[in-house]
């Protein structure tokens, strides 16, 4: 059977690309793409499909890459097709991201892929990855000791990587290289070389122009033995994340810079469903660093023993951290959570109070209004006429009495602890302070009274004066 007969099978059967759809093609001039995007211009009319050719310089080749834009550009014009050329500065990207070259390539080309299909309304990028390119990254996850996830190697429909909205379509993934050079030539289609394809310092490369022939000497059908295990894998695959999905994902917490999972459920899951977790985690909050089996490893062995406040690093931009009965996977540049707490400005706040007053912290989004007349829903606070009150963070040594102690006092550092303040929260919680005594700490929006100043208290004197405290949420 021809190849586009072929390819347009599979489309269908596997629902791929469904009709009238607008999409864009990613083109580099290679024999792949080149041949990718004349089988697709063939089957537009039949699918009523509309194509959008896109092409990046990398700018890594110099004229080589300009003359490949250019003649991308030449060839979508003589099937009159748009096309968008970019290019970008992919040397100056990785070294102020501190990412290699290839990882740094691929970021910028899928976000200037989106960013064609977001302007066009195209919900489909097609690229020409082919079997060759499916068992080379398949050997690759290998060498690198890539877990389950990592040997099916890549998939015929996936979700555009940071553009999930978007469907990155590869119908030539059962089609061999050698399928599209001799279609090029059977369609006089005349693609470019990229010389850096030549390299074998490149791993990628090795394994294309070395490894994979020498493969094919013990067995000539290596392409077709790979895409096999790839297959039978993503069905075990498959089966490992319909037990995450009913397992873990409805423990899970998230949002743009962390996952997080109660403690307890993690250290009582399989020991494949633990790595799925760190693995998976890190995959969306920064797919382009990803920690290693080692690094996975160190941090299930950390999650189990490790205490509350600590972390350890997963990759360069990921870190896993233990908060009470949390396991927190984050971007190691992402401030800590504050939510959920009113926190003054610093470490070394302080405030002196003379009510009626209404303080704005402008910088953390609350304020705080302390007076003696009544105010709905205020905490109130029982204090002696002569109370010099003051607003600060603590301190060493402070002692806080709770409600609970019938008066009697205890470390300020235990108490916040058995109460599950997070360590970095600590530091900056507003302390009402009395007469050098401790008389209120505000956690979220509640005010917690020390035992003297509550009005439980059994001893109450006329001479005390209520004290009302509200906080509001402001807009930052």
């Amino acid at each position: 059977m021809s190849l586009l007969p072929t390819v347009q099978q599979l489309i269908e059967r596997e629902n791929l690309l469904p009709p009238q759809a607008n999409i864009v093609i990613a083109v580099s001039g290679g024999a792949d793409s080149l041949a990718l995007l004349h089988i697709l211009h063939r089957l537009a009319p039949h699918f009523s499909w509309q194509l959008y050719v896109a092409t990046l310089n990398h700018g890594l080749r110099g004229i080589q890459g300009e003359e490949d834009a250019h003649f991308v550009a030449s060839f979508a014009n003589q099937l009159t097709l748009p096309v968008t050329v970019g290019q970008v500065d992919v040397a100056t990207f990785a070294q102020s991201q501190r990412l290699s070259i290839e990882a740094a390539a691929r970021i910028l080309r899928y976000r200037f892929l989106a960013d064609i299909c977001r302007q066009i309304g195209a919900r489909f990028l097609v690229t020409g990855h082919h079997a060759d390119d499916q068992a080379e990254t398949i050997l690759l996850h290998l060498l690198r000791g890539s877990g389950v996830t990592g040997l099916r190697g890549m998939a015929l429909a996936s979700p555009l990587p940071n553009a999930p909205e978007i469907t990155l379509v590869r119908p030539l993934l059962r089609v061999s290289k050698t399928e599209l050079v001799n279609y090029c030539k059977t369609h006089q289609l005349t693609p470019r070389h990229d010389t850096s394809n030549d390299d074998t310092a490149l791993l990628r490369n090795r394994l294309r122009h070395e490894i994979v022939p020498l493969l094919a000497q013990i067995n000539p059908n290596i392409i077709q033995t790979i895409a096999r295990l790839a297959d039978i894998i993503t069905a075990e695959d498959d089966l490992i994340h319909q037990l995450y999905q009913q397992q873990v994902q409805p423990h899970l917490y998230q949002d743009d810079a962390r996952i997080a999972m109660p403690r307890n459920t993690f250290i009582q899951l399989p020991l494949a469903l633990q790595r799925r977790f760190i693995y998976h985690a890190c995959q969306q909050l920064n797919p382009y660093a990803m920690p290693d089996y080692a690094h996975i490893n160190e941090a299930i062995a950390f999650a189990k023993n490790g205490q509350v406040g600590q972390w350890v690093l997963l990759s360069s931009t990921l870190r896993l951290r233990i908060d009470y009965d949390q396991l927190i996977i984050e971007l190691c540049a992402a401030p800590l959570p504050t939510k959920g707490y009113f926190l003054l400005p610093s470490e070394q706040a302080y405030y002196a109070i003379s009510p009626p007053v209404d303080i704005k912290f402008d910088t953390e989004g609350w304020r705080l209004i302390a007076s003696f007349s009544p105010q709905k829903d205020a905490a109130i606070l029982l204090l002696p006429d002569d109370a010099q009150i003051l607003l600060r963070t603590r301190q060493p040594g402070d002692r806080f009495a709770p409600p609970m102690l019938s008066g009697h006092t205890q470390k300020l550092k235990k108490w916040l602890i058995e109460q599950k303040v997070p360590r970095h929260v600590r530091d900056r919680l507003p302390l009402l302070v009395v007469n050098g005594t401790i008389a209120a700490i505000l956690l979220g929006e509640t005010w917690i009274i020390a035992a003297p100043f509550s009005l439980d208290q059994t001893e109450q004197h006329a001479s005390k004066r209520k004290l009302y405290l509200s906080v509001y949420q402001m807009a930052l």
